[in-house]
């Protein structure tokens, strides 16, 4: 049908403003638009909310105490120094609240942030244990809760295996909150990077990626394989890939979606992860289900104990601006 991304959020906007939304429904949008920018105290927040859409102090403080109940955003710190972000905060300017983040912490810590940027800007995803091996479980946690990084959760038989992105990675040719409306590109990049680390050669370990790629892009078939029938379930579901049975053996796939596919390109191709090695031991098994960042961002932060989420509170005050809120 030709819809991508942009299109969809495009129309489902012009409908919105069809349905003349009321005051409320307006703040809410307003709400998730700044909140992405940087994180806002709550007191400043209501007042500028309540002025620019005609709600009362009340309605106001309604509106963002629901906001934070159902997750639309989220919230660290205590009374009137708790501040409101949600997870698109490094998903643009994020070299500038990236370098914000670094000025805030130790020199020991920077060093490890660049080192560990430094190998996501080669290989467009890395794993959890390289991630905790080069930040530590303490400096990582804190970083992950406030949305420095992504975490990509794939599922098999054998457990759940999780992947680290950076939020910009998707959103360097593209508008950040235009492209997010949906996860697929993200689910599409765990998917086959779990193929390129964790599949073993005899289901249809992937060797090029940039080649793969772009053959789906151009509109041609991969495979066959037995991975293809087992590990893209949850993207066949979304619409964003095709998969047939092969002749004789194994599936083949295509894909429907063709932006999804050129943003994992640029993803999965920025730097060395075209000629990845395979771990020497991957996990049995088949790709069963995929947890997008946000979703397990939440579920992390809710295990969070009171000293991480000081830690994260320290991270979002360092991203806070000298601009109408502060």
């Amino acid at each position: 049908m030709g819809l991508t991304s942009a299109s969809t959020v495009q129309h489902a906007a012009e409908i919105f403003e069809r349905q003349k939304p009321t005051s409320e429904e307006q703040a809410s949008v307003a709400l998730a638009e700044l909140t992405s920018i940087e994180p806002l105290v709550k007191g400043k927040l209501a007042e500028f909310l309540g002025d620019e859409f005609k709600l009362t102090r009340v309605s106001a403080s309604e509106l963002l105490q629901r906001s934070e109940s159902v997750g639309f955003v989220d919230a660290e710190g205590q009374d009137s120094d708790r501040l409101y972000f949600n997870g698109n905060l490094f998903r643009r300017d994020s070299v500038e609240k990236a370098k914000k983040v670094l000025d805030s912490l130790r020199d020991h810590e920077r060093l490890k942030v660049s080192e560990f940027d430094s190998l996501l800007d080669r290989s467009g995803c890395a794993s959890v244990a390289e991630a905790e091996q080069i930040l530590g479980g303490a400096l990582f946690d804190k970083l992950k809760a406030a949305g420095m990084y992504d975490m990509n959760i794939v599922a098999n038989p054998s457990g759940e295996t999780a992947f680290i992105t950076k939020p910009s990675a998707f959103h360097k040719f593209n508008d950040p909150l235009v492209d997010d409306a949906f996860d697929h590109a993200k689910a599409l990049v765990a998917a086959l990077y779990y193929g390129m680390t964790q599949s073993n050669a005899g289901r249809g370990r992937i060797g090029m990626i940039s080649a793969l790629l772009r053959k789906l892009i151009s509109g041609g078939a991969v495979g066959p394989a037995t991975a293809i029938g087992e590990d893209y379930r949850v993207l066949e579901t979304k619409g964003v890939l095709s998969v047939q049975k092969a002749p004789g053996y194994g599936y083949n796939m295509r894909l429907l979606k063709r932006d999804v596919g050129e943003m994992a390109l640029r993803v999965l191709t920025t730097g060395d992860a075209a000629s990845l090695n395979v771990i020497d031991r991957p996990l049995p098994g088949t790709m069963s289900g995929y947890t997008g960042p946000e979703k397990a961002r939440s579920a992390f932060r809710r295990k969070q104990v009171s000293e991480s989420k000081r830690l994260t509170n320290d991270v979002l005050h360092s991203l806070r601006t000298a601009g109408q809120f502060s």
